[in-house]
């Protein structure tokens, strides 16, 4: 029975009524047979049915496997591990989960403009000079011979900062560095991430985090494209229950969660400057 009703819903939706039945005609079986609360078929057969209003968005969504909400389908999973391959996106699914620890810093040189330092940044660099004996010119900078001015400080009414390559200032300097590197760090992680999550979004659809699970939503999923998908996997008039078990399966046998990755290599993001100071002051108290 499930064969045949579906098979003249395809056959009538190609022929019309030339083929020697209407679609009133297929209802009337449908009711007859009390065939909607007695489904058996595969995914083609469940869009077919749902295509024709045989059935609604929130029975059509618990036979895919998906949520129904506020009109649109839901994938509902743990994490991006639940929904990436795990061997090819191993870092991004990290990073996605918002879970990626494994930072390795180097020390380089690093370009800082200290223009961006607040004054709490600035007081922590006082603290550091004095609680750690730095001098210029065997002088001791101490807090009674240091200032803030207009976002600066003054050493004996010169700037400190123009000193920051005596050797005596090298601790400061590499504490410095170290602050501006990790906060190049974040940004280039926040680059990363942005750049991930579009081509997600893009392909699939906008997500969020609700109660610990990861919401994503599938408006960027055509229903037509998985249909196409399930006729050639199937065949047009193949019904049997065979199939793939829910809606997520077959979008990943149609690679729609192999997602672009960036080019690691020319990630360089904008340095925050709130970041900044956060991670120089932490530096700084170390």
């Amino acid at each position: 029975m499930d064969n045949l009703i579906l098979t003249m819903i395809v056959a009538h939706d190609n022929y019309g009524d030339d083929i020697g039945y209407t679609s009133s005609d297929i209802e009337n079986i449908i009711k007859k047979y009390d065939y909607i609360n007695k489904i058996r078929c595969n995914e083609l057969g469940w869009i077919i049915l749902w295509k024709h209003k045989y059935i609604d968005d929130e029975k059509f969504s618990k036979l895919m496997g998906v949520k129904f909400i506020d009109g649109s389908f839901y994938l509902v999973e743990k994490n991006f591990d639940d929904i990436l391959d795990s061997k090819k996106y191993e870092s991004e699914i990290k990073i996605l989960d918002g879970e990626y620890d494994d930072y390795n810093y180097s020390f380089y040189d690093i370009d800082i403009d200290y223009d961006d330092y607040n004054e709490d940044t600035l007081n922590a660099i006082i603290e550091y000079c004095d609680s750690n004996g730095l001098d210029i010119d065997d002088e001791l900078i101490t807090k009674e011979n240091t200032k803030i001015v207009d976002s600066e400080i003054f050493f004996n009414d010169e700037k400190l900062l123009d000193f920051i390559d005596e050797d005596s200032l090298d601790d400061l300097k590499n504490q410095l560095c170290w602050g501006a590197i990790e906060a190049q760090e974040s940004a280039d992680m926040d680059e990363i991430y942005q750049k991930l999550k579009n081509s997600f979004t893009e392909k699939v659809g906008e997500y969020e985090w609700k109660n610990d699970k990861l919401y994503v939503k599938l408006d960027n999923i055509s229903m037509n494209d998985v249909y196409d998908f399930l006729i050639e996997s199937y065949g047009q008039y193949e019904f049997e229950e065979e199939n793939y078990g829910s809606l997520f399966y077959i979008l990943k046998e149609m690679e729609v969660f192999d997602i672009d990755t960036p080019d690691y290599n020319y990630i360089y993001g904008t340095i925050d400057k709130e970041i900044l100071n956060d991670y120089t002051q932490n530096r700084l108290s170390i």
